[in-house]
């Protein structure tokens, strides 16, 4: 940005006003700054920062330039997973996080909590592939503000944005039949409740039909680690097998 100066005011000082320009990295930081300053005068609702916790690069791009249209003064940060997202959290005041849940390593879920007791007041909109009941319920357990998937319309992203920023939740419109399954099954005495978050991401993927490689891929982690989750996960629900597991899935309303 750079600075141009309209003709005397009144009082005879010139007027000083932003023009737009090439942004770096530097006048992030100066908008940061302004923003912090802006938002102690008064303003807590405008959306003025935002942090994307997302693996894909595309992902993150595409959400970065729709924020930036929606949102011209918002300053966007990325990270590619958790371990990243830590060297971003103390760096500006943020309007709000956006946060996917399965990452490299930690996810999504895992991260909440920890999330939520370093910010407390900022809101955390889950932002997923991930339609299940259980999903949807568990981030809003552990400290999420709204659940978007992310097949939502460009329109309904701003929407989540604008209304966990104003401090409401939200849920995606096509979420609604999941969480009302889910909900009518729960308070049974539902053994997956007891659940850990990890044990929780791998029970529903074994329920989908991945395979113990495929998930250690997907979730960057040893065969080896995954297998020992599948059987903590089969002795804490009292099954024997992973039919036996998508059968339990199915019944509880877990998947569909």
């Amino acid at each position: 940005m750079t600075i141009a100066e309209k003709p005397a005011t009144r009082d005879g000082g010139p007027e000083k006003v932003m023009a737009s320009g090439k942004n770096t990295i530097g006048q992030d930081k100066k908008q940061i700054s302004r923003n912090r300053k802006s938002d102690a005068a008064g303003d807590h609702r405008e959306v003025r920062s935002v942090l994307i916790i997302d693996d894909h690069p595309l992902i993150r791009l595409g959400v970065k330039l729709l924020i930036n249209t929606s949102f011209p003064n918002a300053v966007t940060m990325e990270a590619g997973d958790t371990q990243e997202a830590h060297s971003y959290l103390e760096k500006a005041d943020w309007s709000v996080i956006l946060l996917d849940i399965v990452l490299p390593g930690r996810s999504g879920i895992e991260f909440l909590p920890e999330l939520k007791k370093r910010l407390p007041s900022v809101p955390v909109l889950v932002f997923s592939v991930h339609t299940d009941g259980e999903y949807i319920v568990r981030s809003f357990r552990n400290g999420a503000a709204g659940y978007l998937a992310k097949e939502a319309s460009p329109d309904e992203l701003t929407t989540a944005i604008a209304t966990v920023v104003g401090g409401d939740k939200y849920i995606s419109r096509n979420l609604s039949h999941a969480l009302a399954t889910y909900i009518a099954c729960e308070g049974s005495g539902d053994l997956h409740g007891d659940l850990t978050d990890r044990e929780l991401l791998i029970f529903l993927r074994l329920a989908n039909g991945q395979t113990i490689s495929e998930i250690a891929a997907e979730l960057s982690l040893s065969v080896k680690t995954i297998s020992t989750h599948r059987r903590h996960i089969l002795e804490k629900l009292c099954l024997r097998n992973n039919g036996e597991l998508v059968r339990y899935a199915l019944r509880h309303g877990v998947i569909q």
